[in-house]
């Protein structure tokens, strides 16, 4: 939704099928003014059983006298991780750090459900192994407000 919205939760799944099953991500690194083009999306492996969320985070509230929430700031972090074949699935720089911003979208596998589409973000790599998973690449990051649709 953005940034002028006023849309409610129930006007936006009025008719919608829930968001089951697993996700499929989709990426690309964002152009010149930061423009999105719906022919240069990249498909990402599937991710990890369970790793992939976007969650509000409050990161500021304003209170009244007594204590009640007069207004509050979000931000939005997604989380994903993939299995490891290679370390540059998604482009990195020369610190680890996907290189540039990207627009990410998430598709629930539910035909017809609300997707989920960030329009400019910086996501962060934490890399790691254990015998039980092998190598795991943990992609992290976050967008205000704003720069998260719900289409």
């Amino acid at each position: 939704m953005g940034q002028d919205s006023q849309v409610t939760k129930s006007q936006v799944t009025k008719g919608k099928p829930l968001a089951w099953g697993k996700p499929t991500i989709y990426y690309q690194l964002l152009g010149e003014n930061d423009t999105i083009s719906e022919s240069k999306w990249v498909e990402l492996p599937t991710p990890k059983e369970d790793s992939t969320s976007i969650t509000p985070v409050i990161t500021a509230e304003a209170k009244v006298e007594g204590g009640e929430i007069y207004d509050q700031l979000k931000k939005y972090e997604i989380k994903f991780s993939l299995f490891g074949t290679k370390k540059d699935i998604i482009p990195l720089d020369e610190n680890d750090r996907v290189a540039g911003f990207l627009a990410i979208k998430v598709v629930p596998q539910t035909e017809g459900a609300l997707k989920a589409q960030i329009n400019k973000i910086r996501l962060f790599l934490k890399d790691s192994y254990t015998p039980k998973e092998g190598f795991l690449l943990e992609y992290s990051g976050s967008c205000p407000k704003n720069k998260l649709d719900i289409l």
